[in-house]
């Protein structure tokens, strides 16, 4: 459940977008008015709160760390990943918004090409790289621990380099929080 939150914060930017681009700043007649105005105002509201979840979302991330079980870490190698966030935007959300809903029939592509889109990176694992999470400051790394068999990915805010010590926080099986100790 909390990846498919996370998936839904990844898209925030689409969403305003979105909204921005649709909204209609005078009422609508909802008896007189046409089937895909009418879908498009549902679909306004219905990524309105999809905006508010990716700041419930934002505020949960920001707060995760608290309580941490783990024990602290020591780094013995590391990544940093730099353009994942650049190329996520690019390639997800770039396109979606430069679709120009005239009709029923591209609504419905358009409905269809961001399911198909959501699946992908929930399938991929991509909903980690999203622009939100580069604003706010976060940044990707793979890593390996000390008395660790796997790399890991991590988020974190702090600029962490080998040898320090840091304290995770699973967020999901993939991904995992942390922050210097």
């Amino acid at each position: 459940m909390k990846k498919l939150f996370f998936l839904i914060q990844t898209f925030m930017f689409f969403f305003v977008i979105f909204i921005v681009k649709n909204i209609q700043f005078i009422n609508i007649d909802w008896e007189n008015s046409d089937l895909l105005s009418k879908v498009l105002k549902i679909t306004d509201i219905v990524f309105a709160i999809c905006v508010l979840i990716s700041g419930m979302v934002i505020i949960y991330f920001r707060k995760s760390i608290i309580g941490a079980k783990k024990l602290p870490s020591k780094v013995i190698s590391i990544k940093q990943e730099k353009e994942v966030s650049l190329v996520f935007f690019a390639t997800y959300i770039l396109p979606l918004v430069s679709i120009d809903i005239n009709c029923f029939n591209d609504f419905l592509a358009f409905f269809i090409i961001l399911i198909l889109m959501f699946v992908l990176c929930l399938k991929t694992e991509l909903w980690f790289t999203n622009p939100i999470l580069s604003i706010l400051g976060y940044k990707i790394y793979t890593i390996k621990c000390e008395k660790e068999i796997n790399e890991e990915t991590i988020i974190s805010q702090d600029n962490i380099k080998i040898e320090d010590f840091i304290e995770k926080k699973t967020i999901t099986d993939e991904v995992v929080y942390a922050r210097k100790r």
